[in-house]
């Protein structure tokens, strides 16, 4: 009786064993063919957001030291302010930790460079 009770506690734990390898083998393998997600940064989200800017804006242009275009109805202005970027009306910050940023503005292009967590960075948009 007691060798029938030994089996079937056997039996049980290689059921229980067997499950819990086909489990992790198929976790391993969900884990390993994941695909890697990219690191988007502050930067790469300003990019997205000013590029919107340009497709719905018009009439850019530099205002001393602050790049101005209307959309909709309204004028805005882009400048640098204590490491930021910064659109007002308002105060709506479009990228923190910036330094050293200068903003240029022809009839074609609108460029921004300067240093994004101390390291160099340049921007270039076409103007519809």
């Amino acid at each position: 009786m007691i060798r029938g009770f030994v089996l079937i506690e056997a039996l049980i734990l290689l059921w229980f064993a067997g499950f819990a390898f086909m489990t992790m083998m198929s976790l391993s393998f969900l884990l390993l063919n994941m695909p890697l997600t990219e690191n988007i940064t502050q930067l790469d989200v300003f990019y997205v957001q000013f590029d919107q800017l340009v497709t719905k804006g018009k009439n850019f242009r530099m205002v001393k030291e602050e790049l101005c275009f209307e959309l909709d109805t309204r004028t805005f202005c882009i400048f640098a302010e204590n490491n930021r970027l910064i659109k007002k009306p308002g105060y709506e910050i479009l990228l923190d930790q910036v330094s050293e940023c200068k903003i240029e503005a022809t009839q074609s292009k609108v460029s921004f460079t300067g240093r994004f967590r101390h390291k160099p960075f340049t921007m270039l948009f076409t103007l519809p």
